[in-house]
């Protein structure tokens, strides 16, 4: 059995890098809302998920970032994230290789602290909405989620909504 260990990443904001900008990164919780289905002849109450709730991520920032600061501003403009991460993959305890872990998030800034100063640091945070995410372990898809177009695929499988989406027709 293989372990994975995080050693490093680096956040891309539209496709520049934030290295040495960012200090952490909170990425989104995904938690579906559900219904409970209450029948005859059940001897329980099945929940079926419905939908998920609205997502956020908070970014810390490690420094002053113009970069940053501009996508930041602006609560109207979609913004892409990518965090790019390296784990380092062990088998009975010897390192054996380098795996890229890639999370996608895309959203607009809705929270942007202007910071706080101290003798000697300045500490600042944003919060985006998030209304698309993704998540690649050493290339292969393992969760991707989009509220609009709606996208739902799981362990690089088909998109859940396509068939729903060709019901409705649209």
């Amino acid at each position: 059995m293989a372990i994975y260990k995080f050693e490093k990443a680096v956040v891309w904001l539209d496709g520049t890098s934030l290295a040495g900008h960012v200090s952490e990164i909170e990425l989104p919780e995904i938690n579906w809302e559900s219904v409970d289905h209450e029948s005859l002849g059940f001897l329980g109450t099945p929940q079926h998920a419905t939908k998920v709730e609205a997502m956020e991520c908070t970014i810390t920032w490690a420094d002053y970032s113009p970069e940053l600061a501009a996508a930041a501003a602006d609560p109207y403009t979609r913004r892409q994230l990518q965090i790019r991460a390296v784990f380092g993959k062990y088998e009975a305890g010897s390192k054996v290789a380098d795996v890229l872990g890639r999370f996608t998030i895309a959203g607009r800034f809705m929270s942007n602290s202007l910071g706080s100063f101290s003798a000697t640091e300045y500490e600042r945070e944003s919060m985006m909405a998030v209304d698309y995410v993704k998540e690649e372990h050493d290339g292969v898809s393992m969760f991707e989620f989009s509220v609009e177009p709606p996208i739902l695929r799981a362990n690089g499988g088909e998109n859940v909504f396509a068939a729903i989406r060709d019901l409705l027709g649209v």
